[in-house]
């Protein structure tokens, strides 16, 4: 994280940290992954936020997405990290 943070890219460093990178990039690994990858894949993803200092319990939008139903996506995040056992 810290080269792509260094490289300047700051879009894919804030997609990654995002609720919507888990919403979109974990619900996909979760239907062709078996559970025990996809709980060790968000074992490291929780790792990787805690490192960066943001709170992976917490749904955070990508900044460059706009959301017409935040309730609904924060509602679908809670879901899908009681999903991968958090």
């Amino acid at each position: 994280m810290r080269w792509i943070k260094g490289k300047s890219y700051n879009a894919l460093y804030s997609w990654i940290l995002s609720g919507d990178f888990v919403l979109f990039e974990f619900a996909e690994l979760a239907w062709y992954q078996p559970d025990r990858v996809a709980k060790r894949a968000w074992a490291i993803y929780r790792s990787i936020c805690e490192h960066e200092g943001a709170d992976w319990r917490i749904w955070r939008p990508d900044p460059g997405t706009w959301h017409m139903r935040e309730r609904e996506e924060r509602e679908r995040y809670a879901e899908a990290i009681r999903r991968f056992g958090s």
